[in-house]
């Protein structure tokens, strides 16, 4: 498993919203209503060979949030929704494919379009999701 807003917070300024303003990811990033969360991929991707799917677990969003508000984009390509999967905190994570995965992506674009959420916390991370299907718990790659 590699979390992104671990990466975010360590190169603070290199995670943006639109692309010019920073982005803050500590303990989750938070993901404004109306702003696109802009993750520069191309700095870590060597990182997630053999973990190319993205989970996204909510911390600041009704249990309720439908996955069909969250808009995950990889080099402009709409990620793939996976059936969710429980996590060790009985949390439901919604997954991301990205099948084919380009061999060197670039962008990594998040956003939320539930007009009745300010801003949602999300914790983001790339994974390998047959063995966190199989395996929900944290002996997966990390």
């Amino acid at each position: 498993m590699f979390e992104v807003e671990d990466w975010c917070s360590a190169h603070p300024g290199k995670c943006t919203f639109d692309g010019t303003e920073p982005a803050v990811c500590i303990g989750g990033c938070e993901i404004p209503l109306g702003k696109t969360l802009r993750v520069p991929i191309a700095a870590f991707a060597s990182e997630i060979v053999g973990r190319q799917q993205l989970g996204v677990a909510f911390f600041a969003a009704p249990a309720d949030f439908p996955s069909t508000n969250l808009h995950v984009f990889l080099d402009g390509r709409p990620g793939r929704p996976l059936p969710a999967i429980q996590d060790d905190f009985h949390m439901e994570d919604i997954a991301f494919d990205f099948s084919p995965f380009p061999a060197t992506p670039v962008l990594l674009e998040l956003r939320h379009s539930d007009g009745n959420l300010a801003k949602t916390t999300t914790w983001l991370f790339f994974m390998d999701y047959a063995c966190y299907q199989a395996n929900p718990r944290f002996d997966c790659g990390v």
